[in-house]
């Protein structure tokens, strides 16, 4: 089991990657996004990180959770006011993915 406490955002993003055996390509083809994109999620040496609200939509593409699992261990290990702008950050990406799924079952 990893160790999420002490892992950077980049170490979940690689690991999801490597656990779900798709392509950077094949990962910004299903976010609609460009390769480039992906690219700098993976790069260490680079700031670049995707959107709290890109997380939920990494998980469904990726076909697992484990950013999702990442985030719950780094929201434990914060001090109390960082954890309760994580939360309110996170029920945001939340609402966002509430509402693109009513999106797509209404155009269905």
């Amino acid at each position: 089991m990893p160790d999420y406490r002490n892992m950077t955002a980049k170490e979940a993003i690689r690991a999801a990657k490597e656990e779900s055996g798709l392509t950077i390509e094949q990962i910004a083809r299903r976010l609609n996004v460009s390769t480039s994109v992906v690219k700098r999620y993976l790069k260490e040496d680079d700031v670049y990180s995707p959107r709290l609200d890109m997380l939920p939509r990494l998980c469904v593409v990726l076909g697992n959770t484990l950013l999702l699992d990442w985030m719950a261990g780094q929201i434990r290990q914060d001090d109390d006011e960082r954890r309760e702008k994580i939360v309110s950050l996170l029920t945001n990406a939340i609402d966002v993915l509430e509402e693109a799924r009513f999106f797509v079952m209404k155009a269905e």
